[in-house]
Parts: structure tokens; sequence; C-alpha cells
């Protein structure tokens, strides 16, 4: 049995660490090494070694919503234009770019093996052709 994959965010974990997260001071403002509080409160220890793990086990458990928190958020609060783009056009550009950077045919979209691969939902021949056309028009 295979497991679903996470859905992939609209945020790097960088981004999320950076919106949570603020280093801890100590009793003369100084940050803190290592020590990380959240907007709760919360206060974790990341050391460079662990990338962004314990911040982001904290976050996506204890802030289910985090994805739609930082989506309304403003941009200089998350570092991210991803809600000013629709996720429709965010996948379209995907395989756009996927298939013409890579040489690719069109049909190479439908493939399963192509689809079991990436996070970018199905999009058929006729949609990515249009696409391309459109782009080809206005380009």
């Amino acid at each position: 049995m295979l497991a679903t994959p996470r859905p992939r965010s609209a945020f790097s974990n960088a981004q999320i660490a950076a919106y949570f997260y603020s280093p801890c001071r100590d009793q003369y403002g100084e940050p803190v090494p290592e020590y990380f509080r959240c907007r709760c409160g919360k206060v974790r220890k990341q050391t460079s070694r662990n990338g962004f793990t314990n911040l982001m086990q904290h976050v996506r458990s204890e802030h289910p919503t985090f994805q739609g928190e930082m989506l309304a958020a403003t941009t200089a609060q998350t570092g991210s234009v991803a809600h000013y783009a629709c996720r429709t056009a965010m996948n379209r550009f995907g395989w756009l770019e996927w298939i013409v950077k890579a040489n690719l045919l069109l049909m190479f979209c439908e493939n399963a093996f192509a689809r079991r691969y990436t996070s970018l939902e199905p999009i058929s021949v006729e949609n990515l052709r249009a696409l391309l056309e459109g782009v080809n028009q206005r380009g």
C-alpha cells in the first residue's frame, strides 16, 4: 500500500519559520543562539544541523491552519508572493516550465509516471496546448 504524499506547501520551511518564530533574547537584549520563540509563546531549540525540523514539527502540530494564516498575511510578513498567484496559475506554470525547459513532448503531462512523481495537479494535453498558444500570442 502506498502512502499518499503530503501536499506541497505554498511556503518554504524557512519562510514558515521566519513568520512564526523570532530569536529568544537574554536579559541584555542579545539573541540567544539556537533558541526561538513561536508567536504562541512556545520556545524551541533549533540547531543548524537539524534544519527546520523542530520548528516545523511544532508549527504543524500546534498551528494546523498555518498555511491559511500565512496566505492571509502580507508579503512583508511572509516573504512570499505566493498568495498573489492563484494555485491554478502556479500549477499551469509548473507544467509549462517543466515541459519547455526539459524539452519534453506535450503528452508527457498525461504520462502516469510523470503524474505519480510530481506534486503538480494533472493537466490535459489540450489545456497545455492552449496555454502554450496563449503564451506564444502574447510573447
